[in-house]
């Protein structure tokens, strides 16, 4: 029996001091091959100070931002747009005079030249190249954030309809189409007081319109205004969110947020 219990405390003093060999960390954890991709999105560079850069897929004939994604101070970047060659990881151009030329679907390529990782990707060149279409849109009415909406608010136990115009508001349910000029106004958007029924808004002040989406300013002074929040139009099947907040008349604001589609 002594005999018996020595081998089992030896057993179990060997286990105990047997230590799991130390796995290394992976030196090419989180390393990528040299891939090149861009964002366009309307606006200069003063927009996307302001707003933020936010990758569409069709534009306003104005001014449009590329910008390579991500920016890599390390690689060199050449783009080429019609007869221009370009370099920088971004640049702007404005695409109005394509309002009297009728000129659309213009090709643009972007090359990204970066000395390759060899020990993680043995095959990388360093370089890489990627083609996009800039699709543009004659007005604002064609924009996706433009239409009407079935959706379904936080909360909501039925669904809704919400609409986005771009009108000239003079006063609530006062109004003049205007295709031409980026004034969004929301329709149905506060929760809380439905005015689907006269056609009348809620201001946006100031809201920044693009193709598939809007911004709303982070701040707003305007009673019943919109502000602090997004609404996005999925290009691909017309899925619909949004979230912002509403200020109203005693200093408080209701936050929103909705989900739906697109059907007109």
């Amino acid at each position: 029996m002594k005999n018996l219990l020595t081998t089992c405390l030896a057993i179990l003093l060997l286990f105990a001091c047997k230590k799991e060999p130390k796995e290394e960390p992976n030196p090419c954890c989180g390393e990528t091959p040299v891939k090149a991709d861009f964002g366009m999105m309307n606006g200069t560079s003063l927009t996307l100070r302001f707003v933020g850069f936010y990758p569409d897929v069709a534009f306003a004939r104005e001014f449009i931002t590329f910008k390579a994604i991500p920016e890599d101070p390390e690689a060199t970047y050449t783009w080429y747009l019609g007869s221009e060659v370009i370099t920088g990881s971004t640049f702007q151009r404005d695409f109005s005079p394509t309002k009297t030329t009728g000129e659309n679907n213009i090709p643009i390529t972007m090359v990204i030249r970066k000395a390759p990782n060899k020990e993680c990707f043995p095959n990388d060149e360093g370089y890489d190249s990627i083609t996009k279409t800039i699709t543009l849109v004659d007005d604002y009415c064609d924009y996706l954030t433009n239409g009407d909406f079935k959706v379904l608010f936080t909360g909501a136990a039925d669904s809704s309809i919400v609409r986005v115009r771009n009108w000239d508001v003079m006063y609530p349910g006062y109004f003049t189409i205007n295709c031409l000029q980026r004034r969004p106004t929301p329709v149905g958007f506060d929760g809380a007081n439905k005015t689907d029924t006269i056609w009348s808004s809620n201001g946006s002040d100031g809201a920044e319109q693009f193709y598939s989406r809007m911004i709303f300013p982070q701040r707003s002074s305007t009673i019943d205004a919109i502000f602090n929040g997004s609404f996005t139009v999925n290009p691909n099947n017309y899925d619909v969110s949004a979230h912002y907040q509403i200020f109203r008349r005693d200093g408080t604001h209701d936050a929103y947020k909705f989900k739906g589609r697109k059907i007109n």
